[in-house]
Formats: structure tokens, sequence, C-alpha cells
């Protein structure tokens, strides 16, 4: 959950470097007109950032639900595995989003910038689908379902 949230604040500020250029006095305005900004889009921004907040808490209500009230996790546990693998693929779109609409030349420097965030994000979503397909088996002793 903690990491979700990470991404969520993260993925809403300017990349690095991209305030340099800017004036002291400026940034605080500049920092909330970035594109990277999630009311930079409006009321698409607006609504997805509220969206995927939400989205973050019904993991966290779901990962509760299934290690405590759920004995064999099947449905629970898939819901969750989904709700995460959703949520991630959202982030790296925000984060694509981000490198396309970045004022900074050239752009292999935000997606530079960048790099680590993606990486989490595709091992967070490796772990997730392995996850899910895990379930299918469950004659493994290691399988979680």
């Amino acid at each position: 959950m903690f990491t979700y949230l990470f991404y969520l604040s993260y993925l809403g500020r300017p990349p690095y470097g991209e305030l340099d250029k800017v004036p002291q006095s400026k940034r605080p305005e500049a920092r909330k007109n970035s594109p990277a900004a999630w009311g930079a889009s409006g009321f698409l921004g607006s609504f997805a950032y509220v969206i995927l907040a939400g989205a973050i808490f019904t993991v966290a209500i779901l990962q509760v639900m299934w290690r405590l009230f759920a004995s064999p996790p099947n449905g629970v546990y898939r819901a969750d595995g989904v709700m995460e693998i959703l949520l991630s693929v959202a982030f790296l779109v925000k984060l694509w989003l981000n490198v396309r609409w970045s004022r900074m030349t050239p752009r292999w420097k935000t997606f530079r910038n960048y790099a680590p965030v993606t990486i989490s994000l595709l091992i967070n979503l490796t772990i997730a689908i392995l996850n899910l397909i895990m379930c299918r088996f469950r004659v493994i002793s290691l399988s979680p379902c």
C-alpha cells in the first residue's frame, strides 16, 4: 500500500531537472503547472488521482481481508491481484505520459530520471501476475491459494 502511495505522490511531481531553468521565486507556481502534476490534465487528471487513491485504499482493505478472514483466500486474493495489476499498469501509463509531456529535452534524460521507478513498477507488476498464475496451481505447496 505504501509503495502505491509513493507512486501516486512521486508521479505527480515534475521530473528532476525540469525546474532548473525556472527562477527560484516562480518554482511553486511552476510545480503546480508542470505537465506531470495530476491537475495539469484538468478534470480528467484530478479524477484519475481520486480513482487511483481509492483503488490504493481498496487494495489495502482486500489485503487485510484475505490475510485475516479468508481461510482459502481464493476470490479475495484474486481480486487483490487484479487490483494490483491495474494499479501498476495505470502508474506505468502515467509515467509514460510524464516522459512524453515533459519540457526537458532530450526525452531520454527524463526517462533516465524515472528509470528506478519504472523498474520498481515492472517488478511489482510481474509479482502480481505471477501470484495470479500461482493461484491456478493449487497442488503446489507454496501456492497461497
